[in-house]
């Protein structure tokens, strides 16, 4: 899923023909290639045209074009703190009113819960392009297990409008992760 055309070939034809008529194989490829070619709203319209694994695709990208092909057991890690996540609101340039914290909360859940499920070669190979720390990974590790997995860390970001995610951040402060002046009980 690392070229436009690998991603296509994969795309199921409720996806491929929503993408025809969200603006064409083409476009979706070139916006796919460099997503601030396109307006959010037409981002937003290829976005709405893919199903659950064909946003994770586009979303591990990132990591991919760093590490490439991600390993059997990342995948699996990946799988399963994917599963349940909501991968459209965190994609949508313009969420439904009041969703931007819901979907900046997702991106943060769903980067923490990606790096995490990394490797050590795969999290080495991400480390400079993602702006990484290089020792960082045990930390990350150590969050994810002490919060009961992948699952367990979106479900620590999910607060009650207006409060910090205390479970989070307290797990972050025990296992050694600085984050910048996160609160702390």
């Amino acid at each position: 899923m690392t070229e436009p055309q690998g991603l296509m070939s994969q795309l199921s034809g409720e996806e491929q023909s929503c993408i025809a008529e969200a603006g064409g194989t083409e476009r979706f490829m070139a916006v796919f290639d460099n997503p601030d070619l396109a307006s959010p709203q037409e981002r937003d319209a290829f976005v709405n045209c893919l199903e659950h694994e064909s946003m994770l695709a586009l979303f591990l990208k990132g990591f991919t074009d760093q590490t490439g092909p991600l390993s059997e057991d990342t995948s699996a890690c990946i799988g399963t703190g994917f599963q349940d996540f909501d991968l459209r609101t965190m994609m949508l340039s313009n969420p439904a009113p009041g969703g931007e914290e819901t979907a900046m909360i997702q991106g943060m859940a769903g980067f923490l819960i990606a790096v995490s499920c990394l490797n050590e070669e795969e999290y080495q190979a991400a480390s400079p392009g993602l702006d990484l720390q290089a020792d960082g990974r045990e930390s990350l590790q150590c969050i994810t297990n002490t919060l009961g997995g992948p699952e367990g860390v979106a479900a620590s970001l999910q607060t009650k409008e207006g409060e910090p995610p205390m479970a989070f951040f307290n797990a972050a402060s025990e296992c050694g992760l600085d984050m910048m002046g996160g609160p702390r009980n």
